[in-house]
């Protein structure tokens, strides 16, 4: 059952501007199942996406899970994972595919021009890769957090992180940790260091945009990749600061890399 809670008001009294009353309502999404997705197929694949361009064009994709060049969340893709989780869902492993905390906060922060933040969990963004799409409608969000809640429960957090590590998209014509750790820094994704991991899992809400401005300029910014490595708190703290200080070095982009729209395989 859905259902929503709002702060009590004196009756006569004024009524809020829409951003008060906004910060005024708590949500709570009392337990419900989604059934009929089909979503736990994906547990064994084949796995088909699009993966965009730089002109926004997408490239159907398949990937098999386990096969090729799939990366496990708890194997060769465990330092990736843990930059993610400290990134883009803190508290992935204890939601329910959505996450109510960031949606109140989502609600704060409205203001006339709208929500100044998402509330998007790992389990969400997700769903948009491989189901939704990304447009801005209410029907698109609300189709995202049935196939995100089915997910949950079809396929379980372990299969959910290592889906979205090997679809997300981190750049034009790059989606997936294999693909983006050899792109980036030219090495698969078990040998990147804490910084460089980091660094990943901080240009995911816009890769297209660091990709420009950072790859192809060589200039990364390592303030922000330092800010995710600080809450990577699976590592202990003194080799956290240790790559703190450490610099953060692309791999030489191939000529294909260079040109606009065009990114070529990492040797």
């Amino acid at each position: 059952m859905r259902t929503w809670r709002t702060s009590r008001a004196h009756r006569g009294a004024r009524q809020p501007a829409p951003a008060a009353a906004a910060r005024a309502v708590e949500p709570a999404i009392d337990g419900f199942r989604v059934d009929g997705l089909g979503t736990e197929k994906l547990a064994e694949g084949p796995v088909e996406f699009g993966c965009s361009d730089a002109a926004g064009l997408p490239s159907l994709r398949r990937l098999t899970p386990g096969a090729g060049h799939w990366i496990s969340p708890t194997q060769s893709g465990a330092l990736l994972a843990a930059a993610v989780l400290a990134a883009e869902d803190q508290r992935f492993h204890e939601h329910q595919g959505f996450d109510r905390a960031e949606i109140a906060a989502v609600l704060a922060s409205v203001d006339e021009q709208g929500p100044r933040r998402g509330a998007s969990t790992i389990t969400q963004q997700l769903a948009r890769t491989l189901f939704t799409g990304g447009e801005r409608t209410g029907a698109r969000k609300l189709r995202e957090l049935l196939y995100a809640v089915e997910m949950e429960r079809t396929l379980g957090k372990g299969a959910i992180l290592a889906l979205y590590l090997n679809t997300v998209h981190w750049g034009p014509g790059i989606c997936g940790a294999d693909a983006a750790a050899r792109a980036y820094f030219g090495k698969r994704p078990g040998a990147l260091t804490p910084l460089e991991a980091a660094w990943l899992a901080a240009i995911l809400p816009n890769p297209t945009q660091a990709y420009a401005d950072e790859y192809r300029a060589g200039a990364p910014d390592g303030a922000r990749a330092v800010r995710v490595l600080r809450q990577m708190r699976t590592l202990p703290r003194a080799e956290r600061e240790h790559w703190a200080r450490r610099p953060l070095v692309f791999a030489r982009p191939t000529p294909a890399a260079a040109a606009p729209g065009r990114l070529a395989a990492a040797p």
